[in-house]
């Protein structure tokens, strides 16, 4: 019965003091369980993969300027032109005959100005003889009139002839240009990508057919759409990487160069434009053609970062979110946190958290800073 009544004297003392592997809240209690884990930098990499397709810089038609007959071509379906380089030609008989007919005419009035110039050059002389006579009598004042208005007629004629003789020169530059017209030669460089009428096949400028279509393929332009959600976070100059399914094993280096301008209301969807400079391949001709499809990949953004789990934040307050860390003798900690990124159900963070800092990830609703806690890892 002494035995008895000891134990209990003993038991009611260890109460008092609090048992001895239960952590208490410093108040008797037993101290509330948290699960905490330590949280350490990771790298992270914002990036972004889209189907892409391949077209050309620019695509030309490029058309008669002159009517005519096809006589040669210069040129075939694939080939690779340099700018000025000729194309084909077209018969120039009729514009020949027209420059010739062209250079006469301004021949003749060449030789109509010469004979005004002489007959108003004649008709000053003697006008200024009458003016002579005139001053000291000689002649009636009407014949004095009659002289004056002969070479105001004759200096008319002059102006008359030398207006044929611009008209005529005119007419012998446009002979001329149509002429050299005849000669098709490439408005860029770049690839016939088809030839559109044969040797022998007359040809106009009205007939609204181009002679053949070329494509600048250097640079190449790549075209993808991006959802709308990352429309903000792109902008010209960003760099790229495209992977051609034609060309495994290789990536090719560009720039964006267009964002939208719009978002497509009915895909929600953003184009991007990249241009991407084309390189030689073994034969020597660009390895890159217009229709190649492949994917497009940008990195947008990288570095060291906190993941912190969204449902350890406690509360948002404005850009900054509240955690809670289990500190020096498992005592709680409030820490305010101002993402760099919201990544689905996770926040990245930056700064404010130091590594190997315990993160309290399962905790009571009610638990406040300050309290003494038992930390468990998950």
């Amino acid at each position: 019965m002494k035995r008895s009544a000891m134990l209990s004297s003993v038991g009611l003392a260890l109460l008092a003091l609090g048992c001895p592997g239960k952590p208490t809240d410093g108040e008797g209690r037993e101290a509330p369980k948290v699960v905490a884990r330590a949280v350490a930098p990771e790298e992270w990499e914002e990036s972004l993969s889209l189907p892409a397709m391949a077209g050309p810089a620019a695509t030309v038609n490029v058309v008669a300027k002159v009517p005519g007959r096809v006589a040669a071509w210069h040129c075939d379906e694939g080939a690779l032109v340099a700018e000025g380089q000729v194309l084909l030609e077209l018969d120039t008989r009729d514009l020949r005959t027209a420059l010739r007919n062209a250079e006469a005419q301004a021949a003749m009035a060449r030789a109509g100005l010469k004979a005004a110039e002489v007959q108003r050059d004649n008709v000053a002389k003697e006008r200024q003889r009458l003016l002579e006579l005139a001053r000291t009598g000689s002649i009636s004042p009407s014949d004095a009139d009659r002289i004056e208005a002969g070479f105001q007629a004759a200096e008319a004629q002059v102006g008359v002839a030398r207006a044929q003789l611009d008209m005529a020169l005119a007419g012998l530059e446009f002979a001329r240009r149509n002429l050299s017209e005849a000669t098709v030669r490439a408005p860029v460089a770049g690839l016939v990508v088809k030839r559109m009428v044969d040797v022998g096949q007359e040809t106009a400028p009205t007939s609204g057919m181009p002679l053949l279509v070329m494509q600048v393929i250097d640079p190449l332009k790549v075209e993808a759409s991006a959802p709308e959600a990352w429309f903000s976070r792109l902008a010209p100059g960003q760099e790229a990487t495209i992977a051609f399914d034609g060309i495994p094993g290789r990536e090719f280096s560009g720039r964006l160069e267009m964002v939208g301008p719009v978002v497509d209301p009915a895909s929600k969807m953003v184009r991007l434009r990249v241009a991407v400079p084309n390189v030689p391949g073994d034969d020597g001709r660009p390895l890159l053609v217009p229709g190649m499809s492949g994917s497009l990949h940008m990195r947008l953004a990288a570095g060291r970062v906190f993941v912190i789990p969204l449902n350890t934040v406690r509360r948002e307050e404005g850009d900054e979110v509240v955690v809670l860390l289990a500190g020096e003798g498992d005592r709680v900690l409030e820490r305010r946190l101002r993402p760099w990124r919201r990544d689905g159900l996770r926040m990245l963070v930056q700064s404010g958290l130091a590594d190997g800092e315990r993160l309290i990830t399962v905790a009571p609703k009610d638990l406040a800073p300050g309290t003494v806690v038992r930390v468990s890892e998950p």
